[in-house]
């Protein structure tokens, strides 16, 4: 059997699936006996028509008939090419195809029998019109042989000094045959459409390949389709050729297409794309020609670009052609000493690269995929030599089950292999265990893919209904269930979903990751393949979104460059509307409008950048910031209905008005400093990441911060933050290679301690840990849930949190990756890269806009919420004011609150069972406020009047005062903590002296204190006494449904209300809640 047979049989599907039934055959004898006849028939003309035709089709299609007489007319040439350019010609692919651009070629018919003599005058009159033909070709409809042909042309191009082709009757007829052009020569020669009288049943997979070439050629033939450089270009050339292939068209078609491949490859030079071409080149050769001289010499080219730096896509076409030579090899059909390659040296080279690539820690899941083609080429071997199997059969069981670690091994192939070598072990315990791991792995992956998918379809429609909490769930259930290799289409629409979700949220670090995942996934067909796929694009599109809200303008550069090189090479069929915006164009809107609202005091930074945005064509960011630094002068031209000053500052004040303001969430930040800081709000709570400027410890940062992101997501009703914010120190610990953190209470910050996120085999394990350890220490000590162990419980069993959560432990891996390993991250990265000329500021005020929020109603009813969408609620549309650190104060123990009067000042005393705790608790305030609270954070207030039954007590609520805090309009839920205590004084005198002292002194000290012998006495701790100026006293009635010390109102409150107040005071609608 010849290996086109056997790959017929086993793989039917890349072959036609099309039946063509000729009702009546034109056999080859007859169509030779008519091409024989053609003098006696008379039918020159016809004659000349099919061999213009069969030249177009198969020489050169750029061909010019001469008009006149029958023989060539005035014109000496019967019909000629004429001039076109290459980026016409390369398009074409005709088999013999070799027309350079300025040549002229002739060509000369004759049905002569004395031919030869008729060629000579014909070469003769065609040199002697001194028209520089570079060849002539020579067609006739005599059997020539091939002795004398070689000899006739060796003499005449010495003679004439031209190239000489003679392309006789034999030729003619093995083209047409060959090529199934039976109904173009029974048209030119007008014989009977009897023989044209077939019919052609086409196949459901023709049908659309057929449909697929069309559109593919299409837009190869469309000059303005592609660059003359063009990725897409050899992808749709290569993919042309593939199809071609398949539907099993002429073999001089398909070598011509790829040959059109080939000279795409030659601009671009691109090692990716000559060996995926000459991989499928030989590919054809050998399964559907049975070629084997040119399969091989295509497999001796493709090796040359393999060595063991290649990726493991490209070992793997290296792996799959040398078994194609081996094979070959053992089936005796033909002799390699024919074709200089030796078998045995073939196989060494074969195992030493895997055995390279296998012993690469850097590459885990490459060195399994090289140790599995390892063992089964020594499987099959120990079966060919009829060796012992065992050690191999075992050690491809061990590999089976380390590879549900990689969601790229290719589980599925490697499963039909060993299912097919099945029947060489009929009774083998060895072969019988790896077929039950296969099993076992087998059942997880399909149960995986199945939930997976369902997961994702209800993801999708949870986030087109915009349930974007609940999508998340439901994405990050099917992210790591759909990690597969045969599913990776599915995978990118998870995870660009699950970004666009965490967008929606505010959680734009977690988005960003998701986005970068999804980068990296599509980009793997560029490193592999080098072939470009629209993933990238789109993946890269919300990337450069994502660093806009951020506002790290070195990181939008990187990622723009990168945009704006992959564009010139990617062809995109955007539609083009009268309106219609490029993605180009926004961004560079949005970038002047985050500029415009740039605080003043980055002069120094903005003076570089007119020329590093005008290297990425950034040009309405450029005008911007020569705007901003006083550079009117120089841009005022580039707008035509623009004519003085006061114009373009209108011009300029209307764009830093856009509502894209709106969606900023951080203030630019150029990435200058040595120490930089990166933020994140989450619950309303406030991270700031504090870092050193170092590329490992950034990835660091965006790491850590995309892990809290996505650990808090669904988050949004069952957690409340009781801390504003939160301040993490990310310390280089290249010391020790753990990962460890620890928290100071007094000064309320996180140091962490690692030396990098790089995730390895060896310390994948170790960085989740840590990260899960640090998130739920973050968890235990600044958040609330009404039960933490359901909390958790839901977040790990029901939301499987830590598979939305596993992808974000690659995002170092991924950035450098995608950005290489010195990545344009800083400012500096960026001046020394481009080397800008210096625009220092000429303005004597800096431009300051305030952004003016929409006032008409349909903005206003988007800010309205009611309390059981509270989901709906972004993370950035929250906010938390609090001054209480609750595990402080639940070990503190808050049992008292009095007053001193000494030297006429008044003093207020929170007495505490734990008074070290306590003191913990003031230096805390210390530390944030002063010994003054002169903007008055910390709002103490008194409620008089909460019970009938025992009128002198009250109640006191510390907590955070919103007004001090300047709350942000935009901020749709706040979260505030208090801390409140009942007193149960016998008598109204201590409190009535408070209120008496503090409304003659306007001022007071706090204290922490302790209770002392028996409740008798006080012990205060004067020397962290902070000093207030407001106290707030309320009576319990006055509290209402919108004052935030209704916090100190309880279900069974019985308050002391005015008469004339009995049946509207707004307390009673509080109590009506609370008994609900």
């Amino acid at each position: 059997m010849t290996p086109s047979e056997f790959y017929k049989m086993r793989r039917p599907e890349y072959f036609s699936d099309s039946e063509i039934i000729n009702k009546v055959t034109l056999p080859r004898e007859q169509l030779a006996y008519e091409l024989n006849k053609i003098s006696t028939n008379q039918k020159q003309d016809q004659f000349e028509t099919l061999c213009r035709r069969l030249a177009e089709k198969l020489i050169a299609p750029n061909l010019i008939p001469q008009v006149g007489p029958t023989g060539g007319g005035d014109g000496k040439t019967d019909f000629e090419t004429y001039p076109i350019s290459t980026s016409i010609s390369d398009r074409w692919f005709t088999p013999e195809n070799g027309w350079q651009k300025d040549e002229k070629w002739a060509f000369a018919i004759s049905a002569k029998e004395k031919w030869e003599s008729k060629l000579k005058s014909d070469i003769a009159k065609i040199v002697e019109t001194n028209r520089g033909y570079t060849r002539v070709y020579f067609l006739t409809n005599q059997l020539i042989s091939s002795k004398k042909k070689k000899d006739a042309q060796d003499e005449f191009i010495k003679e004439f000094e031209v190239d000489v082709t003679i392309l006789d009757g034999e030729w003619i007829l093995e083209k047409i045959y060959t090529n199934n052009l039976i109904d173009l020569v029974v048209d030119s020669l007008n014989l009977s459409s009897v023989y044209k009288n077939k019919e052609i049943r086409l196949g459901k997979n023709d049908a659309e390949r057929l449909k697929q070439l069309e559109e593919i050629e299409n837009n190869i033939n469309n000059p303005n389709k592609y660059f003359e450089y063009d990725y897409q270009l050899v992808e749709d050339a290569l993919e042309s050729a593939i199809l071609s292939r398949m539907l099993e068209k002429p073999r001089d078609e398909v070598e011509g297409k790829f040959d059109r491949v080939f000279r795409y490859c030659k601009k671009i030079n691109n090692p990716k794309h000559w060996i995926r071409c000459y991989y499928q080149r030989a590919w054809t050769y050998i399964n559907y020609y049975d070629d084997y001289q040119l399969f091989i010499e295509d497999y001796k080219t493709f090796k040359q670009y393999i060595s063991e730096k290649s990726n493991i896509y490209e070992i793997e076409l290296y792996y799959n052609l040398f078994n194609l030579l081996n094979t070959l090899y053992f089936s005796k059909n033909c002799n390699f000493s024919n074709y200089q390659i030796d078998i045995n040296q073939e196989r060494n080279d074969i195992k030493n690269i895997l055995v390279i690539i296998e012993n690469n820690p850097e590459k885990p899941s490459s060195a399994l995929r090289a140790k599995t083609y390892r063992i089964i080429h020594e499987t099959f071997d120990s079966i060919r030599e009829n060796k012992n199997p065992n050690k191999y059969l075992r050690e491809l069981a061990n590999i089976i089950l380390q590879s549900r670690q990689f969601w790229d091994y290719p589980f599925e192939s490697t499963k039909q292999i060993i299912e097919e070598i099945g029947s060489k072990f009929p009774n083998n315990s060895e072969y019988d265990n790896l077929i039950d791991n296969v099993a076992e792995v087998s059942e997880k992956r399909n149960s995986e893919l199945s939930s997976g998918e369902t997961f994702l379809k209800r993801g999708i429609q949870k986030l087109k209904a915009s349930y974007y909490q609940e999508s998340i769930i439901y994405f990050g259930k099917a992210i790591v269930k759909l990690a597969k290799e045969e599913t990776q289409k599915l995978m990118y629409l998870t995870l660009m979903g699950l970004g666009f979700a965490y967008r929606k949220l505010d959680l734009i670090w977690a988005s960003n990751n998701c986005y970068i995942s999804a980068c990296c996934l599509s980009f793997k067909t560029l490193d592999e393949q080098g072939s470009l796929n629209k993933k990238i694009y789109d993946s890269l599109k919300e990337i450069i979104q994502n660093e806009l809200l951020i506002g790290r303008i070195p990181s939008f550069l990187t990622w723009y460059e990168m945009f704006s090189i992959l564009s010139e090479r990617f062809c995109l069929d955007e539609e083009k509307k009268e309106d219609y915006l490029s993605f180009e164009t926004l961004t560079d809107g949005c970038f002047s409008v985050r500029i415009l609202h740039t605080n003043t005091n980055h002069e120094q930074e903005l003076k570089y950048f007119p020329d590093l945005l005008g290297k990425l064509e950034l040009w309405s960011s450029q005008n911007t910031i020569l705007y901003k630094q006083g550079y009117t002068d120089s841009i005022i031209g580039d707008y035509p209905d623009i004519n003085n000053e006061q114009q373009i500052d209108n011009f300029f004040r209307q764009i830093s008005q856009q509502p894209f303001v709106e969606q900023i969430l951080y203030e630019t930040n150029f990435m200058s400093d040595n120490i930089l800081k990166l933020k994140t709000s989450i619950l309303g709570c406030k991270f700031t990441i504090t870092f050193p400027q170092d590329i490992e410890i950034l990835l660091v940062a965006e790491t850590i911060l995309a892990f809290l992101e996505g650990f808090f997501a669904t988050s949004l009703k069952d957690a409340i933050s009781h801390t504003e914010n939160i301040s993490v120190n990310i310390k280089n610990s290249q010391e020790n290679q753990d990962i460890n953190f620890d928290y100071d209470e007094i000064s309320s910050e996180y140091n962490f301690y690692i030396e990098s996120c790089h995730n390895s085999e060896n310390n994948s394990n170790l960085t989740w840990d840590s990260l899960i350890k640090f998130v739920a220490e973050i968890f235990y000590r600044h958040f609330m849930t009404e039960n933490r162990q359901e909390y958790i419980i839901k977040l790990f069993e029901k939301e499987e949190i830590n598979e939305r959560l596993s992808f974000i432990l690659s995002q170092r891996n991924f950035m450098l990756k995608l950005l290489g390993k010195k990545p344009k991250l800083f400012f500096n990265d960026w001046i020394n890269y481009v080397k800008p000329q210096e625009y220092p500021i000429k303005r004597q005020q800096p431009i300051i806009y305030d952004y003016q929020h929409s006032n008409n109603q349909e903005y206003l009813q988007k800010k309205e919420y009611h309390r059981e969408k509270i989901d709906e609620i972004g993370h950035h549309k929250r906010t938390v004011y609090s001054i209480i650190d609750p595990s402080l104060w639940d070990e503190a123990k808050w049992n008292g609150f009095g007053t001193l009067n000494e030297q006429g000042t008044l003093g207020i005393f929170l007495l505490y069972e734990n008074l070290d705790i306590g003191k913990k608790i003031f230096t805390q305030w210390l530390n944030k406020f002063g010994y003054e609270d002169k903007e008055e954070y910390i709002k103490i207030t008194i409620i008089k009047d909460i019970n009938k039954q025992y009128p002198y007590r009250y109640r006191v609520n510390i907590s955070a005062n919103i007004d001090a805090k300047n709350a942000d309009d935009n901020n749709t839920l706040f979260s505030i903590t208090s801390r409140i205590n009942e007193i149960h004084p016998n008598n109204p005198d201590t409190l009535n002296y408070l209120i008496n002292m503090f409304n003659k002194l306007k001022e007071y000290k706090i204290y922490p204190a302790k209770i002392i012998d028996d409740a008798k006495d006080i012990e205060p701790y004067f020397d962290l006494g902070i000093l207030k100026k407001s106290l707030t006293i309320k009576e319990a009635w006055q509290i209402g449904e919108n004052d935030l010390d209704r916090v100190a109102i309880r279900e069974d409150d019985c308050p002391i209300i005015p008469e004339e107040h009995i049946q509207d005071a707004p307390i009673l609608e509080i109590l009506k809640h609370l008994k609900k």
